[in-house]
């Protein structure tokens, strides 16, 4: 299953890991673990992707693609026994630690980013019909509103669902690549359209590049 990506992308993603703070993120994440520094940097290419089939702006594909880099950064202070720990095997504590992720990186990033990218990544996972978070939704596809949660800014929830679908089709891309059985791919297509509350033109930017 093999990605079609516009040519503009590598200009872009380029330009980004040249960045000094950048690169000392991706090396301190590829120290931590490889297949998560490989799982960012295709999320963070996906991601610009997607907003070049959006005709976004140059900075907005930069914003996308450093936010698509960064997503992931607060794991590398979760023990790595917990990460790879399958789900049904973790404790209920080592589950909370990794729905903070988020959060956390959200935290770790305030000197390092500015703060629209941060607001993106604690978002990325609120678009999800399982395990939204940090904030969850009701039955309505509706969000518990928490006290003093920043007010929704439509920016950040456009750039969020990109961050979003990027990161669910690569994340479940590894079962289904596995996979030989014949329409293996309409299945993964079927999981996204199912597990992806965003906008359904997002979906469609993505199908048309699988």
């Amino acid at each position: 299953m093999k990605l079609k990506f516009n040519l503009k992308v590598e200009k872009i993603f380029e330009k980004i890991i040249n960045k000094p703070k950048i690169k000392r993120i991706l090396e301190s994440i590829l120290e931590y673990d490889i297949g998560l520094y490989l799982h960012s940097i295709r999320v963070s290419i996906l991601c610009i992707d997607i907003g070049v089939g959006k005709n976004f702006k140059d900075r907005e594909l930069v914003q996308l693609g450093v936010s698509g880099i960064l997503h992931d950064f607060g794991k590398v202070f979760v023990p790595i026994d917990i990460l790879n720990k399958k789900k049904e095997l973790r404790t209920e504590n080592e589950q909370k630690i990794l729905y903070s992720i988020p959060r956390r990186t959200f935290s770790i990033l305030k000197n390092f980013e500015c703060n629209f990218i941060r607001k993106v990544i604690i978002a990325h996972h609120e678009f999800y019909k399982t395990n939204s978070f940090p904030r969850k939704r009701n039955e309505n596809g509706e969000f518990e509103m928490e006290h003093g949660r920043r007010k929704e800014e439509k920016k950040v929830e456009e750039f969020a669902q990109i961050l979003s679908i990027a990161n669910l089709f690569e994340s479940a891309l590894p079962d289904f690549h596995q996979s030989i059985q014949i329409g293996s791919q309409n299945k993964l297509i079927l999981y996204i359209k199912d597990e992806f509350l965003g906008s359904q033109s997002n979906v469609n930017e993505l199908i048309s590049r699988i």
